[in-house]
C-alpha cells in the first residue's frame, strides 16, 4: 500500500494496481509515497477533488473495470475522463468515454421515442 495526498487527505492504494493503469507515478520512490511530502502527480491537478479521486479508486478496484463504470452522473464521468490525462491512463480514458457514449445513446434513444409520441 502507498499513500497519495489529495487536497491534504491521505488516500491509500495498492501500488501495483495503481501502476497497472497509469505511468504517472513511475519514478516515484516508495519513500516519497510513504512520506507524502513531495508534490505528487495529483497535487499538480488543481481541479482534482477527493471525490473524483475516490471514484477513480472505485473504478480501479472494481471487478467490472473495462466494461461498465456504474456511474450515471455525466459530470462525474467527465471528471474521470479529464483525470485520465494527467494520470496518463488510456484505459481510464477509454472506459469513461465508453460509459459516456452509452449514456448519450440512451438519451438520444429516449428523445427519439418521445418525439414520436
Amino acid at each position: 500500500m502507498v499513500g497519495i495526498q489529495v487536497r491534504k487527505k491521505a488516500i491509500f492504494v495498492h501500488r501495483k494496481l495503481l501502476e497497472s493503469v497509469t505511468h504517472a507515478f513511475d519514478g516515484v520512490s516508495i519513500d516519497d509515497f510513504r512520506a507524502l511530502a513531495k508534490p505528487s502527480v495529483v497535487d499538480r491537478i488543481p481541479t482534482l477533488d477527493v471525490e473524483t479521486f475516490e471514484r477513480f479508486l472505485t473504478w480501479l478496484y472494481s471487478h467490472s473495470r473495462h466494461h461498465y463504470m456504474g456511474l450515471q452522473d455525466v459530470d462525474a464521468l467527465v471528471a474521470l475522463y479529464c483525470l485520465s490525462f494527467p494520470l496518463s491512463s488510456e484505459i481510464l480514458r477509454a472506459d469513461a468515454l465508453l460509459q459516456l457514449s452509452h449514456m448519450i445513446s440512451l438519451v438520444s434513444h429516449c428523445a427519439h421515442i418521445l418525439h414520436r409520441t
